[in-house]
């Protein structure tokens, strides 16, 4: 038997976390294998040490019994190991040729940049993976699929046995999806290694030949096809205690603070829920499900083109984020250092960026009651400091976001939105931080939080909002958010004949 791509006891730690731990997985040419678990189970990193990006703590990697040095993307690369990326990595200003030739392939012909013996080689290449855009075309203008095609053409252009998907369809329409899936087949019949990673479990069910799961960075089983239905996957991803904070919650008030009825964007539909003052509406769903852009909906950053947002009794049809807040409804963003933080201001100055009218009179600044409120609000949300003129930037990410908490809540929100509250923190923070929303809901906030991690969300929500595919699919109670209830709510499945019938 072909011996083929083998990863031993594979193992990433960060200091004292460890990230994933003693896996071990095989690629064999000729066949798909697939890796699942939740967002957070160490698919990523697992990827990334496969194909030479991050250096594994411990373990080996062989190919056909030969132990190799994957100790940086060029290394992969000479070894027969492409990724296809999720986040695409071309580079929008060049050709479509220059950017397959950009890193000269090993295979390409030794001739001059523009030769006809160069042209023909990229021809042949696009045409294997069916990109019929012109090889002068520039990558800024193809579409996400055809994006996609170029990736896969960079990855054949240098030679590569063995070729990992990185959640390939998480950006593309239904359409682009089954043309995707048929040259991921083509390539495993052309005899390519596949390594394949999905939240969307038809894929895995149709494409794999074998599949590792994994939850919380360790590999909890191995199944072969005759073994794997969705239900089971679902079942071994997500079977784990039950996080605490469920005897903290306090019950929800009776007022009622924000609704939406059949809300839509361009990116997102069918919201329909509810929310009370002092509740805590969790937002859950896989990578990709339309539950931040439901997030952000609410909060502005979005315009409706259909249905309604109600604020307090009143539609609500926000301009804006900032209009959103003006009119109670407050957003801590999901990406903490693009969206959130300004980098080149003091903590200070966080704190308060967009809200010094609060500190105004007859339009003079009260620098004094603006310092006292800083060291209020330092000391209030415990953030670990020297000074509050440090910059942020110098602060761990927990006391980041602990900042941009404290910085919303000022202007008291009727309803906070809180996007991946506990990202990039440390065990600490993130139960100072989980603690604050709890508090802050018991004194009446209503709070929307979207959280990657299936933990999170339901160890503080009181009701659970699940999304698949841009649509919300459910609203469940406390008691019935288990995770597989969830996931069999976040899972896109199958179409059915009576499906492909519905305008919907």
């Amino acid at each position: 038997m072909r011996e083929g791509l083998q990863a031993e006891g594979l193992t990433k730690t960060y200091g004292q976390i460890t990230v994933v731990e003693g896996v071990n997985l095989r690629v064999i040419p000729g066949e798909v294998h697939a890796v699942v678990g939740e967002n957070g189970a160490g698919k990523s990193t697992l990827m990334k040490m496969l194909s030479g990006i991050v250096v594994p703590s411990g373990g080996t990697i062989r190919i056909d019994g030969q132990p190799i040095d994957l100790s940086s993307p060029r290394a992969a690369a000479l070894a027969g190991i492409a990724i296809v990326h999720q986040e695409l990595h071309v580079v929008p200003a060049l050709s479509i040729a220059d950017n397959l030739m950009l890193v000269r392939p090993p295979g390409a012909p030794r001739a001059l940049r523009g030769s006809r013996r160069e042209a023909a080689f990229v021809a042949s290449v696009l045409e294997r993976v069916g990109l019929r855009a012109s090889s002068a075309t520039p990558a800024a203008s193809l579409s996400a699929a055809e994006a996609q095609l170029l990736e896969i053409a960079k990855a054949l252009a240098l030679g590569a046995r063995y070729i990992i998907f990185d959640e390939p369809t998480s950006a593309l329409p239904p359409a682009e999806v089954e043309r995707l899936l048929s040259l991921v087949e083509t390539l495993r019949n052309e005899g390519h290694g596949i390594l394949y990673i999905s939240h969307h479990l038809p894929e895995i069910v149709r494409l794999a030949d074998s599949i590792t799961v994994l939850r919380d960075g360790r590999q909890v089983a191995e199944l072969a096809r005759a073994e794997a239905d969705i239900d089971r996957i679902i079942h071994l991803m997500v079977d784990r205690p039950v996080a605490l904070y469920a005897n903290e919650l306090a019950a929800p008030r009776t007022d009622l603070i924000f609704s939406a009825d059949g809300a839509a964007t361009r990116r997102v539909s069918q919201l329909t829920f509810d929310i009370r003052a002092g509740e805590i509406l969790g937002f859950a769903g896989l990578i990709g499900s339309g539950m931040h852009e439901a997030a952000t909906a609410v909060a502005g950053a979005d315009p409706l083109i259909a249905g309604s947002f109600v604020l307090k009794g009143t539609a609500a049809r926000f301009a804006s984020p900032h209009d959103a807040a003006r009119r109670g409804v407050a957003l801590v963003p999901e990406e903490r250092k693009l969206q959130a933080i300004i980098p080149t201001m003091s903590v200070h100055d966080n704190l308060h960026v967009g809200r010094y009218r609060l500190f105004q009179r007859a339009g003079i600044l009260n620098l004094r009651a603006l310092r006292k409120r800083t060291e209020a609000l330092i000391g209030e949300y415990d953030v670990r400091l020297a000074s509050p003129a440090q910059l942020i930037t110098t602060l761990s990410g927990g006391n980041q976001q602990k900042v941009i908490v404290a910085r919303c809540v000022q202007s008291t929100p009727q309803l906070l939105v809180i996007a991946e509250p506990t990202r990039g923190v440390d065990v600490g923070a993130k139960d100072d931080i989980h603690r604050r929303i709890i508090r802050l809901a018991a004194e009446g906030t209503a709070i929307i939080i979207v959280s990657s991690e299936l933990d999170e969300v339901r160890a503080l929500s009181h009701r659970v909002a699940v999304f698949c595919e841009g649509k919300m699919t459910g609203v469940l109670k406390k008691d019935e958010a288990t995770p597989q209830r969830i996931m069999q709510l976040a899972t896109p499945r199958p179409r059915t004949k009576e499906d492909a019938h519905d305008p919907a």
